[in-house]
């Protein structure tokens, strides 16, 4: 049953209850319905997302932007708002930024509003723990040439790696 079903239904129950306490009910379960966070439309589009998804036509990308489902850096996909629950991998990528990035080591960076290939140098890495639905183990500490303090910033984005090791110039003697 859609949603619009359901408000019709205690439309109707709220018009011509069958006991007074039975339309008390009613218009609270309709007050509630009518005030829910997501709109008719939204949920309606949502299922009418999944069923062409089912029959192939649309693509996986329309159906999880249509679906409020978000893919978490790690591959995985959950609904918008919610903690992803593929530890073991966020622990495995940290792992990876760790090894293939030490302290100390000179990289360029290519994201967000920093300039393109603004260098900089490895500083820390960010602790494990996720904190407003963001992915701090995706993050990095770098203290780049231009500015004072260190600055924590994601190491890649929907493209792929944000961060590389700077090249160094090799002088003749």
């Amino acid at each position: 049953m859609s949603i619009q079903s359901k408000i019709e239904a205690l439309k109707r129950l709220v018009d011509r209850p069958g006991t007074p306490h039975e339309g008390e009910v009613a218009r609270e379960m309709l007050k509630r319905l009518q005030g829910s966070a997501c709109s008719i439309d939204e949920t309606e589009d949502s299922e009418l997302a999944f069923s062409q998804f089912m029959r192939r036509e649309i693509s996986v990308e329309e159906f999880i932007r249509r679906h409020k489902i978000t893919r978490c850096p790690c591959g995985s996909l959950h609904n918008v708002g919610e903690q992803c629950g593929n530890w073991k991998r966020h622990l495995e990528i940290q792992t990876e930024i760790r090894a293939t990035f030490q302290r100390g080591d000179r990289i360029v960076y290519n994201y967000w509003a920093y300039p393109k290939d603004c260098p900089g140098k490895v500083a820390a890495y960010v602790k494990l723990k996720p904190e407003n639905g963001t992915y701090p183990w995706g993050w990095i500490s770098i203290k780049f040439d231009h500015l004072k303090g260190a600055r924590q910033v994601p190491v890649w984005d929907k493209d792929g790696l944000c961060i590389k090791h700077a090249v160094t110039e090799m002088v003749e003697v």
